[in-house]
């Protein structure tokens, strides 16, 4: 019998009986869950490296205030090489309301400020100097709501950011002073800024009502919203490095000069990810080690109900090479239809969570796409691990004398 009649015949086989949809079920299912921990994982991968290269809260150190220092170490900090920028993490954002709120979003979007290199970055040379007043640049997907900072984004409210450069949006908010030991509100104020430009918010992983305005700007705001009692010096500095390269050196320098660091305003947690990678190889090792148990069991089952056929194809003068070439082909096949009917669950249940919760991540940089790599390793795995298995029962069995294979059927 010719390889493709071997292949046609196995397949016919397959389908006719009933009892070999379990065992493509079981198989189809170790498909679906090694492909998910080998997307999962690749994907995970993609995001911490675009995190790292993309966030510019990667490369956003936290240092105490100096207060032996006139300027509580301002000044010093500023002048190290790699530094960008240093401001005081008072002033670093604020959310407040604006005149873009209507039935469908709150209007509340978070001010910014960051480096003029960080901006020059993302928004090209729309670039708002520390001194600049009026100005601002946002998200090119504009999502003036609170729930941007959760994720929880309408994708139909979303603006087109662009459609605002030129134009001109206005915040309001509150006055507070203290009454004894109580903070109270004093006068309501508007501030109108020109948007002059935007930049890509999901692939500067921040959310998608993030606006950048002059540190100027920010100060101003802050110093008449919150109550002057408040003590701005006791806030940390934060201090931007020019690349996540260089954060390390920048740190270390930094401690040398005696200021206590308290590492990055956010960075990679490292035991977690290290949980994660164990829990993943602990999945794919257990999801190895049940297809290796079915396909044995499968083929051993399979076997011992044919082994009166294999005694008398033996008897009749086939090789034992032939006769286990057909029931490795008979595997291969299985195993082929397993790796379709896996392959076909997992894209449908990845287009459901494309559609569902990973369409939300997309908002922060996390790009969830099929991986053709991981399918490619999943396929190599499984057909090895199905031949490998099958095989060694298959010998085992083939290898018994024919009277004794002819004579379990007697």
């Amino acid at each position: 019998m010719s390889f493709k009649e071997n292949i046609i015949t196995s397949f016919y086989k397959l389908i006719r009986n009933k009892k070999n949809g379990y065992h493509l079920f079981v198989v189809s299912v170790c498909v679906v869950v090694l492909i998910a921990v080998l997307q999962f994982n690749k994907n995970l991968k993609n995001f911490i490296n675009a995190s790292e290269n993309s966030n510019i809260e990667f490369r956003t150190l936290n240092i105490a205030p100096k207060s032996t220092e006139e300027d509580y170490g301002f000044s010093k900090l500023q002048n190290i090489k790699h530094v960008e920028f240093v401001y005081n993490s008072f002033y670093s954002s604020i959310t407040i309301d604006s005149d873009l709120k209507n039935d469908k979003v709150d209007g509340m979007i978070n001010l910014r400020v960051t480096s003029d290199e960080y901006l020059r970055q993302i928004a090209g040379e729309n670039v708002i100097k520390n001194t600049d007043s009026g100005i601002m640049i946002c998200p090119n997907r504009f999502y003036p709501d609170s729930n941007a900072l959760n994720l929880k984004i309408n994708e139909k409210e979303i603006i087109n950011g662009n459609e605002f450069v030129g134009k001109d949006v206005t915040v309001n908010y509150f006055t507070k002073r203290f009454e004894g030991s109580i903070i109270v509100r004093d006068e309501e104020v508007e501030q109108k800024f020109n948007v002059i430009g935007t930049y890509d918010s999901e692939q500067a992983m921040q959310p998608n009502n993030v606006c950048y305005i002059a540190f100027n700007d920010i100060k101003k705001l802050l110093d008449k919203k919150v109550a002057k009692e408040v003590n701005r010096n006791s806030y940390y500095w934060y201090v931007i490095v020019d690349e996540v390269k260089n954060v390390d050196k920048t740190m270390e320098e930094i401690k040398k000069m005696g200021f206590r660091i308290d590492d990055n305003q956010t960075q990679i947690d490292e035991e977690q990810v290290s949980s994660i990678n164990m829990i993943l190889l602990f999945i794919t090792i257990l999801t190895m080690v049940s297809l290796v148990t079915i396909t044995a069991f499968y083929t051993h089952k399979k076997i011992e109900l044919e082994s009166y056929n294999i005694g008398l194809l033996r008897a009749l003068g086939y090789k034992k090479r032939t006769i286990r070439l057909s029931y490795i082909i008979e595997n291969f096949v299985s195993a082929f239809v397993s790796l379709l009917i896996g392959s076909l669950l997992s894209i449908i249940i990845f287009i459901a969570l494309k559609m569902t919760f990973l369409d939300n991540l997309s908002y922060i940089g996390y790009s969830a796409n099929l991986d053709i790599a991981s399918y490619l390793i999943a396929y190599t795995v499984i057909i090895i691990v199905n031949l490998i298995s099958s095989a060694i029962v298959i010998s085992i069995k083939i290898n018994k004398n024919i009277i004794s294979l002819i004579g379990e059927k007697i």
